[in-house]
């Protein structure tokens, strides 16, 4: 049910969107952390662990939205929260995007069978991170791009980054905005209270 939880859950979900994007457009305006210095790179590593706590806790909303979604929703939930953890080494982009997009996919799962939250929007923060580890995957095994001096191919993880993240945070502006155009029953309770 909407609380005033999951409305302000919903306006975290939008505040994580736009950090997603901040974290996006650090790592192409200042040519990908190859060539970062120690600031830089704590500057991006702190946008990326902002934006994951926010998801993680708009994540939470949307499930209390849906009286908690079970076991499969609190092993997504788990897993989010590890994702999250693994992003403080923030340059291993494969790896907290695959946990946490593993974490995204299961909670969507469980929420999904009470059908409740927004199709599009479920199904695009769901599946978002996954999408960019895969297409980060298939284009590295193509060797996409020129190997930088580790030997990793930039373009490669860039444009996995790119993908994962737009398509997950079209699912996460979308499910705020739901959550926080829902009337909280939690003033309609106090209301009846009052009047009673």
């Amino acid at each position: 049910m909407p609380t005033r939880f999951t409305k302000t859950a919903g306006s975290l979900a939008v505040a994580a969107a736009g950090l997603w994007l901040a974290a996006l457009a650090m790592y192409w305006v200042t040519q990908a952390p190859d060539d970062w210095n120690t600031t830089l790179y704590l500057v991006w590593s702190a946008i990326v662990v902002a934006a994951g706590v926010l998801t993680f806790v708009a994540t939470l909303g949307l499930r209390r939205r849906h009286g908690g979604s079970g076991v499969l929703g609190t092993v997504g939930l788990v897993f989010l929260g590890l994702g999250v953890v693994v992003s403080i080494i923030s340059w291993a982009i494969p790896g907290w995007m695959m946990i946490q997009g593993i974490g995204m996919l299961l909670v969507v799962v469980a929420v999904r069978r009470a059908d409740g939250a927004p199709r599009a929007a479920s199904v695009a923060y769901g599946s978002g991170m996954l999408i960019g580890v895969t297409l980060h995957l298939v284009l590295t095994a193509l060797k996409v791009g020129t190997p930088d001096s580790y030997g990793d191919y930039p373009l490669a993880w860039g444009t996995g980054l790119t993908v994962g993240l737009v398509v997950a945070v079209a699912g996460l502006f979308g499910i705020g905005s739901w959550l926080r155009g829902e009337e909280s029953v939690d003033f309609e309770l106090s209301d009846q209270a009052v009047n009673a």
